[in-house]
């Protein structure tokens, strides 16, 4: 066995050189097991912190990707912020114009209700007016069969002193007779005093003619103004129920009054009139009597939903005058609207030859009887 001496640090790396397998030997001596692990840990470490930060540059990469990505959301969140911004302002806007709108209709609606209470009012006058106005015709009817029964009356008695004087001149000629088959001598005389009784009874006889006549003229008047209130009073009720009657009659729907004795001629067509006339469909004078008639309505046939105008005439006692004017009131609106228009007449009464007379200028005829009214 060789001794090799050791005498400085320069002999100890020599002898280590020489003999390599004793500096491990020597470096488990100097160095504690924590010491001579540190290298392997180190490299581990290394190899983590490598790890690591590929690790955090990825996370970079994600979170700059990320960013990016909640920027673009937070911009277009802004974005959609600014558009719900601006739709709520737009639908303030519209909110604000749909209660000004709705104010608006509200006012319009009041003004409406307002004039339609106004019209109520005013119908409702008008019916008073016609209470009033009928209460006082039969208080001048009553007046006039008073003084009726009274002129009969005196009628009566002057006809009794007729007969009476009349009696009492057959007396007196019996009398004259017997004086004239008496006294011949004054038949000159009593000749005279005939003829005086005759022109007296000639007299009495024409009174009484003109009295009679008298009589008979009032009585006629007084069926006149009878009739024409009944005809008044058969209109106003068929202002209540002229549409189910026409629909039921026509097999008609959504029927409109356009005008009628409470009613005004309506304005559309009112203009359509005048359009018409302006374009030489129409007369003047044809919108003139148009106007004046008892009703005008509008409606749709039910199984065609094809539109037409109806022309009525009402009158207690229908007669020809009555057909006429529903027949030429009724081409005058079809000429002037083009469309198909249907001429009516109503009535309590008609007789045949009104009958026949309206079929041929094919007007249409309905008859209510009064127990109906």
């Amino acid at each position: 066995m060789t001794t090799t001496a050791i005498n400085d640090i320069s002999d100890l790396a020599r002898v280590l050189k020489e003999h390599p397998e004793w500096a491990e030997t020597l470096r488990s001596l100097l160095l504690t097991r924590e010491l001579v692990e540190l290298p392997e840990k180190v490299a581990q470490l290394t190899e983590r912190v490598d790890r690591l930060i590929l690790w955090l540059e990825e996370f970079v990469r994600e979170q700059r990707e990320t960013n990016r990505e909640l920027r673009e959301q937070q911009q277009e969140l802004k974005q959609r912020h600014d558009e719900f911004i601006r739709e709520q302002q737009e639908l303030g806007r519209r909110l604000d114009e749909f209660i000004r709108e709705q104010r608006e209709i509200n006012r319009e609606l009041r003004g409406e209700q307002q004039e339609l209470k106004q019209r109520h009012d005013e119908f409702i006058r008008e019916q008073q007016e016609l209470g009033r106005r009928l209460d006082e015709f039969i208080r001048e009817q009553r007046e006039i069969n008073r003084e009726l029964r009274k002129e009969r009356q005196e009628l009566g008695r002057r006809l009794d002193d007729f007969i009476r004087e009349q009696q009492e001149t057959n007396r007196e000629l019996r009398e004259f007779n017997q004086e004239q088959r008496e006294i011949n001598r004054d038949s000159n005389q009593r000749l005279i005093r005939l003829e005086e009784i005759a022109v007296r009874s000639e007299e009495r006889f024409t009174n009484l003619e003109t009295v009679t006549g008298q009589l008979r003229i009032q009585v006629g008047n007084l069926e006149n103004q009878v009739g024409h209130l009944r005809g008044d009073a058969l209109e106003n009720r068929l202002s209540g129920n002229i549409r189910p009657l026409v629909c039921q009659r026509f097999g008609l729907r959504w029927p409109a009054i356009l005008k009628s004795r409470f009613i005004s001629l309506d304005p559309a067509l009112y203009e359509q009139l005048y359009a018409a006339e302006s374009g030489g469909a129409i007369t003047e004078d044809q919108i003139l009597q148009l106007e004046q008639a008892d009703f005008i309505l509008s409606a749709q046939r039910k199984e065609t939903r094809a539109a037409l105008y109806l022309v009525v005439e009402v009158s207690r006692t229908v007669n020809d005058g009555d057909i006429t004017r529903a027949s030429s009131r009724a081409a005058t609106l079809a000429a002037a609207t083009g469309t198909e228009t249907l001429a009516l007449v109503v009535g309590n009464f008609i007789p045949a030859p009104q009958e026949r007379r309206a079929q041929e200028l094919q007007v249409a005829v309905i008859q209510r009887p009064e127990t109906e009214d």
